[in-house]
């Protein structure tokens, strides 16, 4: 009782950090790049479905730098491996001035985090299957998290990865861990749709071999046991509740509203009010209620409600100002070349 006292208090907190890191974030991500977490919503892996995009980036980041480490140890140098990472530092967002290098990579993380939510697959193994294939391919060198996803690698990048996670569903599958996907946590979100129908997808795979239906019926409980007599019969589902005698269910935690946010909720940009994700979500009212007051907390903040494109203004503007002042100054002696015509003058700019 008092742990689930811990978690329920610590609920507002935690909720209160995850607003003000993606602030943060808006002060590094490009909208356009915002505004596809609504999407990937729809697509991610289920153990990112309840986490924001920030947290999810560096959650992926850890993924890149052991998987990083994993194939150089593999195929460069064991002892080395420990010391090599991929990144310069660690990403975070909470520094409210960071450099162009750490934009940069934040960026570049970020996109490249969203590639592995396109396809759907867990961070660790999208990064170990990635690296694998670019070495295989000829690549000399591990790829830096912004050539995942350029135009070089990317479509057959994607048909690689999408070729080895059918693979590993047929073969071992990797399940969902998270509390909020078993039956007794329904919110009616779309995400808890989803994953039933990928649990029923994936019995399909296994042509409904009871010990399958034994596993996601009875231990882990996220699915209900008539869905499973619908689509496999009864001789079936009764093998596989005597299989579930042996079994031991999975513990249900205590949940709190704050742990079904999803993963697009209150992200800058994200919300629109006639999206498809948007229209059949479970926090719609929410995320509409608070999109305006993220896009003013951000603009109080960063002096812009996109501060990106702020920023490449400023700097545009900066390079004009030292052009018309270079030019108001006139040519330097050592800047003039004499040509063939004692007239004329070439400035080098």
């Amino acid at each position: 009782m008092e742990g689930q006292a811990e978690r329920a208090q610590s609920g507002p907190t935690r909720f209160r950090a995850r607003l003000r890191e993606l602030i943060s974030a808006a002060n590094v991500i490009k909208p356009n790049d915002l505004v596809i977490e609504r999407v990937l919503s729809s697509t991610k892996w289920f153990d990112y479905c309840f986490i924001s995009p920030a947290t999810a980036t560096k959650l992926f980041a850890d993924c890149y730098v052991d998987a990083y480490r994993a194939a150089w140890a593999r195929n460069f140098d064991v002892v080395e491996s420990q010391n090599r990472r991929g990144l310069f530092k660690a990403p975070s967002f909470a520094n409210p001035r960071p450099t162009t290098k750490e934009r940069r990579d934040l960026t570049g993380l970020w996109k490249a985090r969203q590639f592995a939510d396109e396809l759907g697959v867990p961070y660790d193994f999208f990064c170990r299957t990635a690296f694998q294939f670019v070495l295989d391919a000829g690549m000399r060198r591990l790829p830096q998290p912004n050539q995942l996803y350029s135009g070089r690698w990317r479509d057959s990048l994607a048909d690689a990865i999408r070729l080895a996670w059918d693979e590993q569903r047929a073969a071992n599958t990797i399940y969902p861990s998270l509390p909020q996907f078993q039956l007794d946590a329904d919110r009616g979100a779309s995400a808890q749709a989803r994953h039933i129908r990928w649990c029923v997808d994936l019995l399909r795979l296994k042509h409904g071999a009871p010990y399958q239906i034994a596993n996601l019926v009875y231990q882990r409980r996220v699915l209900a046991e008539v869905a499973a007599l619908s689509e496999f019969g009864e001789e079936r589902v009764e093998q596989a509740k005597a299989l579930a005698l042996s079994c031991e269910p999975s513990d249900m935690p205590s949940l709190t509203v704050y742990d079904f946010v999803p993963a697009c909720g209150f992200v800058p940009y994200a919300y629109e009010a006639d999206a498809v994700e948007c229209t059949g979500c479970h926090f719609r009212d929410k995320c509409g209620a608070a999109q305006e007051g993220m896009l003013e907390r951000v603009t109080k903040r960063f002096g812009s409600s996109d501060p990106v494109r702020q920023r490449e203004r400023d700097a545009g503007r900066e390079r004009v100002a030292r052009y018309r002042a270079k030019s108001k100054s006139g040519p330097r002696k050592d800047d003039v070349f004499p040509v063939t015509d004692s007239k004329a003058q070439f400035i080098i700019e």
